[in-house]
């Protein structure tokens, strides 16, 4: 019920907040709205045939999921494949799937999660051992890292790297494995920002939300 009320004040939200525009582009008051309903049908569908799978068979699919998130991270480099959306001009970092645009980060994020259950839960007695609790799953998490920030997407690098490092903290890693991947991310993560000043207006851009609504605010 609760999903139902939300999925219901969005598309009225999506509505209102596009009319206006959809007539302007398209004559249509309904366009982004029926391209909207188009991805809640799918979405409902994914969930109703995922709330009737038992959870152990995704086992099945860690590995094809990682395999299809790579390939997918390395169409949005091929012209035509991958496409420009939202504030980002110029920047690549989606697919196009008629009529809907899909971002393959966020196809990362749920393999990452997917891999990462099935890795500790087979390696529960390994994880406090250097190997097998840090390198490993660091190094699955950075090959994706590595291919999302020649995109450039910051914000899924950062996102999927704390869920990796929180997923590690759950499954029992020693706590000082942690405090050195933080010490030693910290400083990359502070030279990734500063090296691009749209970053460092993104991270300020609280200060001033509607200097820039269209710019640095956008996202905010």
């Amino acid at each position: 019920i609760s999903v139902m009320v939300l999925i219901t004040i969005g598309i009225i939200m999506v509505y209102s907040s596009s009319a206006v525009i959809s007539i302007g582009k398209f004559g249509s008051s309904f366009h982004y709205l029926w391209r909207h309903l188009t991805a809640v049908f799918i979405g409902l569908v994914v969930m109703i045939l995922l709330a009737r799978t038992d959870y152990h068979r995704l086992r099945d699919f860690v590995f094809p999921l990682l395999i299809l998130s790579f390939v997918l991270l390395i169409l949005v480099f091929i012209p035509h494949i991958g496409v420009s959306a939202g504030s980002n001009s110029g920047v690549k970092r989606w697919i196009r799937f008629w009529p809907l645009t899909f971002q393959p980060s966020e196809l990362v994020k749920i393999a990452i999660v997917l891999f990462m259950a099935d890795y500790m839960s087979k390696n529960a007695h390994r994880m406090k051992e250097l190997r097998y609790g840090v390198l490993i799953p660091l190094t699955v998490m950075a090959v994706f890292q590595g291919i999302i920030m020649l995109q450039p997407d910051f914000g899924a690098t950062v996102s999927i790297g704390i869920l990796t490092i929180t997923l590690l903290f759950i499954g029992g890693i020693k706590f000082r494995y942690i405090a050195g991947i933080g010490l030693l991310s910290l400083p990359a993560v502070a030279l990734l920002i500063i090296r691009e000043p749209y970053r460092m207006r993104r991270i300020t851009a609280f200060l001033y939300p509607w200097q820039d609504p269209r710019g640095s605010g956008y996202q905010l």
